[in-house]
């Protein structure tokens, strides 16, 4: 006599094969998403760090007087000690950050103008950042290939002004 399974089982059985390759075929769009989630995260932190950087130098020497004080030095300092609070390391020797202050006292109204710039490092480089030829990068997941259309740039600006309302 032959016995054949119930239909409710078999079915269960041929769901599971269907069940792996839907899997299979989510999981790189998944890791896509939480690549580029990580990666674009990761950049709006340290360039809101370069940003808060200029502002906090800028606003550091607003409150000196420049007539006595080295605003420039002082303002450079600042600049690079909240920088390594950002987690943006300027001493390891990978990382280019330069902070260009200028101090227009004899102009009206007299200012400072703070700008920071640092060069930006992806943790996975999903998003494409250029290399050095201005080529997008590529990553490679398993099997699979993504070219990088350059989304996130090479460096990061933060630029701040700060107005001397007190100076004569």
């Amino acid at each position: 006599m032959n016995r054949r399974a119930p239909s409710g089982l078999s079915r269960a059985r041929s769901r599971r094969g269907v069940e792996a390759i839907e899997f299979a075929m989510i999981l790189p769009l998944f890791f896509a998403m939480l690549f580029a989630t990580v990666e674009f995260a990761w950049y709006m932190f340290q360039r809101a760090g370069v940003t808060d950087a200029a502002r906090v130098a800028c606003r550091t020497i607003a409150q000196m007087d420049p007539r006595f004080d080295d605003v420039v030095a002082m303002g450079a300092a600042v600049a690079l000690d909240e920088l390594n609070d950002a987690l943006l390391d300027c001493d390891d020797g990978r990382t280019t950050c330069e902070v260009n202050i200028e101090d227009h006292m004899n102009e009206f109204p007299p200012r400072v103008i703070c700008d920071v710039t640092v060069d930006f490092h992806p943790i996975t480089g999903f998003l494409g950042q250029s290399d050095s030829s201005g080529a997008a990068g590529q990553t490679h997941v398993g099997g699979w290939r993504f070219s990088g259309t350059g989304m996130l740039p090479d460096t990061l600006r933060g630029r701040s002004v700060a107005v001397y309302e007190s100076i004569q």
